[in-house]
């Protein structure tokens, strides 16, 4: 599943964590794609399940496969090889969108998505930025990383961002969360990271290091 859908035509994006019934919402739902993949999704409304609510959300093809023209990442590929990022992930990156502001006000005014696709230049690939927000003159990335990664890791992802004129805040879940990888955020980036907590109710917490 996804909470981002483009639509391939027009190039409009489409966030489910803003709707409740993105199928009733969206004109033209027929023709939305993943963004990482570009095959079709199929838009599920808000409902419950097993005295759960399930979020709105794109349901993506269980055949879909990474692109070629996309650098892998981790935090999007499952076992089976297939396209598929765990809920801790997808939904720590629904809180950023929601508390982006708060974190920075220079975001207030800025628009929010997921699963961008940013172009890198010399490498004629693409990553996938988690949540981007487009401040016009550049883009600011938030990459949110709940698999173990290493520093020279995080200088090419980062260093690949650099090039391609964007500017980078990393959210490490708790297999990240040592001195060495903080210390390394605040020299190369020039601040501090974003750590994510679980909390008591088993949903994650964000802060700031700071």
């Amino acid at each position: 599943m996804t909470i981002c859908a483009v639509n391939p035509d027009t190039g409009e994006r489409f966030l489910s964590s803003r709707m409740s019934d993105p199928r009733g919402e969206i004109k033209d739902w027929q023709s939305l794609v993943d963004p990482i993949t570009f095959s079709p999704v199929l838009p599920v409304t808000r409902h419950f399940r097993k005295a759960r609510i399930v979020r709105a959300h794109f349901r993506v093809e269980r055949s879909a496969q990474w692109s070629s023209d996309v650098i892998a990442d981790s935090e999007y590929i499952n076992r089976a090889g297939g396209v598929g990022e765990s809920m801790e992930h997808l939904v720590t990156k629904e809180k950023i969108l929601s508390y982006a502001p708060e974190i920075d006000p220079a975001l207030i005014p800025a628009i929010g998505t997921t699963e961008l696709r940013i172009a890198i230049p010399g490498k004629g690939k693409y990553r996938i930025a988690d949540v981007a927000f487009d401040l016009g003159y550049t883009k600011f990335v938030f990459e949110v990383q709940y698999s173990p990664i290493t520093t020279n890791e995080l200088t090419e992802r980062t260093d690949d961002y650099f090039k391609a004129g964007c500017e980078v805040q990393w959210v490490f879940g708790p297999k990240n969360q040592s001195t060495e990888l903080e210390q390394w955020h605040e020299s190369f980036i020039g601040f501090s990271p974003i750590l994510v907590y679980p909390s008591e109710s088993r949903k994650e917490t964000m802060r700031c290091t700071d």
